[in-house]
């Protein structure tokens, strides 16, 4: 597991970049945004620029899933905005902050060698663990392994191996089974089910592996599709996150449901949480914003546009 030593000088690297582009800067306000993993460090981040600074800082409390997913609200407060644990392109405001770990990967990776089946592994990660991955590469080379390591596609994806909850381009087409290092399931399921791979997930805090199949993911995204089948009235959501507002895509999908005789309205959400959509009352929803959503829908239809395409093929 990390020590809190490593905690701490990973946090400490980070608060030092923070001081030195605020006097860069010459900004006299601040604010704050960390991810559910680093939350608990806003107080000593705060106080650190509060007391080496002498100018106020505004910690934002509501959650944020990634760098597409900035808060607009406080941005418009502050003179600089730091948002951890995400990486992206440091423009006007907005300065993303990586806080790589310097957790030990090696010995997790090392454990899961036995999980994995293939010989051909792609090896994928977080920004926090990337410094790391070309070790992950030399282990499966040494237990006669051939290890995939590339950089994806699309906006956020920045190094090779990184992959994002909604961004899986990483994981090389030719590969076996997935090698994810990093805590949670959130990542290694959204891979599992965008890949149809089967991945094995290594966490380097906790040295727990565990794989994910990827056919029960797939089989509920199907049975949410079937249950569309039935709906008469679609809500289209729009949302207005900053990197994930796809108006554009919006309007495609209401004109695809006009064109099908469907009748659909367009919603317009910050947070596209079930309770709203209850709330709404319409038959099935589509969701525009990041893909990843429809995945903590329980008592809700929610698909992902691509989806809704499905439901119109199979309607005929």
């Amino acid at each position: 597991m990390i020590s809190k030593m490593q905690q701490e000088t990973d946090l400490e690297v980070a608060i030092e970049g923070l001081i030195n582009a605020i006097k860069e800067r010459g900004a006299n306000s601040v604010g704050i945004q960390l991810p559910e993993g680093f939350i608990r460090q806003a107080r000593r981040i705060s106080g650190e620029i509060q007391d080496r600074c002498g100018i106020p800082v505004i910690i934002s409390g509501r959650p944020t899933y990634g760098a597409c997913d900035i808060d607009k609200e406080l941005l418009g407060m502050v003179d600089l905005l730091f948002h951890f644990g995400h990486a992206g392109e440091s423009m006007g405001k907005i300065i993303f902050v990586e806080m790589r770990s310097s957790v030990d990967i090696r010995p997790v990776v090392e454990s899961a060698i036995k999980y994995l089946k293939g010989n051909l592994i792609s090896i994928v990660t977080t920004v926090q663990h990337l410094g790391m991955i070309k070790d992950a590469g030399e282990i499966l080379t040494s237990a006669g392994k051939r290890p995939l390591i590339r950089k994806g596609s699309g906006d956020g994806l920045r190094y090779e191996g990184q992959v994002l909850g909604c961004n899986a381009s990483a994981v090389d087409e030719r590969a076996e089974e997935v090698l994810f290092i990093g805590s949670g399931r959130f990542h290694p399921e959204g891979i599992a089910r965008i890949t149809k791979k089967r991945v094995v997930a290594a966490d380097p805090y906790t040295g727990r592996v565990e794989t994910i199949d990827p056919e029960p993911l797939i089989r509920r995204r199907w049975g949410t599709i079937a249950k569309a089948l039935g709906a008469r009235v679609f809500g289209v959501v729009l949302s207005n996150k900053m990197g994930q507002y796809r108006k554009k895509l919006a309007d495609e999908i209401m004109k695809e449901a006009k064109d099908h005789s469907i009748e659909a309205h367009l919603i317009l959400l910050d947070e596209v949480r079930e309770d709203l959509l209850i709330n709404l009352g319409m038959d099935a929803y589509i969701n525009t914003a990041c893909p990843r959503i429809v995945d903590d829908m329980r008592h809700v239809i929610l698909l992902n546009p691509d989806e809704f395409r499905e439901v119109l093929r199979m309607r005929g």
